[in-house]
């Protein structure tokens, strides 16, 4: 099944470097820091070749370590197709799980979308691209992968969150007024850190908060104001949520502290929040 992934991998992209594409050059229309943000430039050049190579390269060996690894941890696709049982409730995880869909497609997708951009694809082809890849990709985790794997079952909460995160990925990087909005995670416990970037068992999602977070001074001040959510499994029999509001600072951030520009080059490794904050819920 990975040599297939592979191969179909290899095949779209190249379908796609010789498929014809518009060449745009987008400019920013305004002149404030936030704006200019929203609107990413490209230099309007053909696709650079040896860019190419190196994006088509990154894309198949982390979506085989990515498949490979969903397999190791959750096991592989050796049984008949089936739809996950209690689909919203009944992993116990107080859809921490849907919530870490929800970023990864994002996340996926910004970074396809950045990816490409990188290349010299146009910016209405370097979105088609990071949104269809992270989808593609995202889609064949839930099928085949866990619709016919025994111990998991094809999720619809997780398809859902997943194409959400997708959306949201593709206009954030559209519509410069969604520009202030991010997802990030941080780790609860600094001193708890997962062997695998993916969570292995119920106990280590607990390790994650999830942010939704708002920079409302982009350029000036490097803070951000945010409202995360995690879960706590100490009683394993009862689940509980927790709701978290906080200020804290990125990658990003802190980038635009230096200019439009680095603020954009790094808007797609801000991943990782740090913060000072409150639990209000749990």
């Amino acid at each position: 099944m990975g040599k297939g992934i592979l191969l179909l991998t290899i095949l779209w992209m190249w379908g796609l470097f010789f498929a014809p594409h518009p060449v745009v050059a987008e400019t920013p229309s305004r002149d404030t820091v936030f704006t200019d943000r929203g609107v990413p430039q490209t230099d309007g050049a053909r696709i650079n070749p040896y860019r190419f190579a190196v994006f088509s390269g990154v894309t198949i060996g982390l979506s085989a370590y990515g498949i490979d690894q969903f397999q190791e941890i959750w096991g592989h696709s050796t049984g008949k197709f089936h739809f996950k049982e209690h689909d919203w409730n009944g992993d116990n995880l107080a859809q921490s799980d849907e919530v870490s869909h929800l970023v990864l497609g994002y996340k996926a997708t910004q970074l396809g979308i950045n990816f490409a951009r990188w290349t010299g694809m146009s910016e209405g082809l370097s979105r088609a691209i990071g949104a269809g890849i992270s989808a593609f990709y995202m889609t064949l985790v839930e099928y085949p992968i866990d619709a016919y794997n025994p111990c998991q079952g094809l999720g619809i909460s997780d398809l859902v969150f997943d194409y959400a995160g997708v959306g949201f990925g593709l206009l954030r990087d559209r519509y410069s007024f969604l520009r202030p909005y991010d997802m990030k995670i941080e780790l609860k416990d600094v001193r708890k850190v997962p062997k695998k970037f993916f969570s292995q068992s119920n106990l280590e999602y607990d390790y994650y908060i999830y942010w939704l977070t708002y920079s409302p001074y982009f350029g000036d001040v490097p803070l951000n104001l945010g409202i995360g959510y995690s879960t706590d499994h100490s009683d394993w029999r009862n689940v509980k949520r927790e709701l978290w509001l906080g200020v804290g600072t990125s990658v990003t951030d802190i980038g635009y502290l230096f200019g439009t520009r680095w603020g954009q080059r790094l808007d797609m490794w801000g991943l990782l929040e740090f913060s000072l904050r409150v639990q209000v819920l749990r």
